[in-house]
């Protein structure tokens, strides 16, 4: 007996030694999407919102100046400033910048990247340029081009309509015909295609935090979320949610705020050009009971974190998991030691079954 005690506090020493080496190497897990069809509507427009803009064509949220920077199918993009709360400061001059770029045009979709770096995309060459965009110049010339990445589909140009960069800089570039998603990496190598029949076209992408999409349609006049499993050779998606857009006579672009708020644009021509919903698009992340740092797995880094909160050296993760291993209403050394005990094989009434 004294054998198997002596064998298990060696290797839990050993397990404890090696915690602060890798504790900061661990990484939130991945949040789940829900049902966007539960936003509500707080803001709406009929009109091209003091801009000038007669066909909003694409939208992007720069996070890191809050503004919206939105095209038009012309020559033009067009910057909003927002309040804090996410809505359009109307008390501030729209930004007018112009895209001079030779016989480039038919802007129809943007993303940001970061900084004041964006991926603008033109239907008509079915390419992506990645264009640094000038803070003390309302003109984007040729000497703003960083890249540019073909983009077209694997079918060729088969009208690229809007682009989105997921979180690990890859590009979803949607096409109208046929309705789909083609995912790219970010130097342009082809990644896998998602059809999407049920769509008439597809005029828009952004890619919330999970990486997640939400795709619009102005043929269909609706917004669909979706998850898409990638593969070279054939991609298939499970619809989460979707809502209608009946309203606007043509929808073209999409903007995402903090998995919070979807800015949809779309084009003057009678209807509706703009809705501001907000809710919940991507869920809070849940953790089970043992996992008190959010990694995603319970072991002996959550058993010296339970440790350590315990004396007093570091304070609980709030939205993680209590750590309460067996159910006593404490949190304490106790569950540190039962939830080692269940990493180095020996059983208990914490471990999984």
């Amino acid at each position: 007996m004294h054998m198997i005690q002596r064998s298990f506090l060696q290797r839990a020493r050993r397990a404890f030694g090696a915690l602060t080496i890798f504790t900061a190497l661990l990484a939130l897990t991945a949040t789940a999407a829900v049902a966007i069809e539960s936003l509500t509507e707080v803001e709406t427009a009929y009109d091209d919102m003091n801009s000038g803009a007669t066909e909003f064509s694409g939208a992007t949220y720069n996070a890191d100046r809050n503004v919206l920077l939105v095209v038009d199918d012309e020559v033009n993009a067009y910057e909003f400033d927002l309040n804090p709360d996410g809505s359009i400061d109307h008390s501030e001059d729209v930004r007018v910048l112009t895209l001079s770029l030779g016989g480039t045009a038919d802007w129809e979709g943007i993303a940001w990247m970061s900084g004041d770096r964006y991926a603008f995309l033109s239907e008509g060459t079915g390419t992506a340029y990645i264009i640094d965009v000038p803070t003390n110049s309302n003109t984007i010339n040729g000497s703003d081009v960083v890249q540019q990445i073909t983009v077209g589909g694997p079918q060729g140009n088969t009208g690229t309509e809007g682009i989105a960069i997921g979180s690990d800089g890859s590009m979803y570039v949607t096409d109208e015909y046929p309705s789909s998603v083609t995912k790219y990496t970010a130097s342009g190598s082809f990644l896998g295609q998602v059809m999407l029949p049920t769509l008439g076209d597809s005029s828009g992408v952004v890619a919330a935090e999970d990486d997640s999409l939400i795709v619009i349609s102005h043929e269909s006049k609706k917004a669909i979320h979706i998850d898409v499993t990638w593969g070279p050779s054939g991609s298939t998606y499970d619809l989460i949610s979707e809502i209608s857009l009946n309203n606007f006579s043509q929808l073209e672009g999409v903007a995402l705020i903090g998995n919070e708020q979807l800015h949809f644009f779309g084009e003057d021509k009678g209807g509706q050009t703009y809705s501001r919903q907000v809710g919940v698009i991507v869920a809070a992340p849940t953790y089970e009971l043992m996992d008190v740092n959010c990694s995603g797995t319970a072991d002996v880094v959550d058993a010296l974190l339970i440790t350590q909160i315990e004396v007093g050296t570091s304070e609980p993760m709030v939205g993680c998991g209590s750590g309460d291993s067996n159910n006593d209403g404490q949190t304490n050394v106790i569950d540190a030691l039962l939830i080692t005990q269940c990493e180095v094989g020996i059983p208990n009434m914490a471990c999984p079954a």
